[in-house]
């Protein structure tokens, strides 16, 4: 499966937010993702995080901050400087603090949003206004 093919399930999760069908989606966008190759490392951070939101909708938050924690990671590998890499991994951050908050563990769910903090205020702050 294609990188367009990827895209294209990726965003079919996200449009089918908050249905049982989007964690599917979301699971199907994944696997095909990580058939792909290394220097699709954004594709597959976006998958991941498409993951992690359709879990947290669903209510599975352990598996949410797991999908979320590897979606930031990836984000962070990459290191993307255009705006809409910045973008993707503040949401990321966002999501997974979010996420940890849910789950009780608020020292990491600090760190995750005060990452998203100082990227949103450090790189791109006329951009998110």
């Amino acid at each position: 499966m294609g990188p367009v093919r990827v895209d294209a399930l990726t965003d079919l999760a996200a449009e089918a937010a908050g249905t049982a069908a989007a964690t599917e989606l979301a699971a199907r966008a994944l696997a095909a993702a990580r058939t792909l190759g290394p220097d699709q490392s954004r594709r597959l951070a976006r998958a991941w995080y498409n993951a992690g939101t359709a879990q947290a909708n669903s209510g599975d938050r352990p598996a949410a901050r797991e999908s979320l924690a590897a979606a930031a990671a990836l984000a962070r590998k990459a290191g993307g400087t255009d705006a809409a890499a910045l973008i993707e991994r503040c949401e990321t951050l966002v999501n997974l603090g979010s996420c940890l908050a849910d789950l009780d563990d608020q020292p990491a769910a600090l760190d995750a949003c005060v990452e998203a903090i100082e990227l949103r205020g450090r790189e791109y702050a006329c951009l998110c206004v």
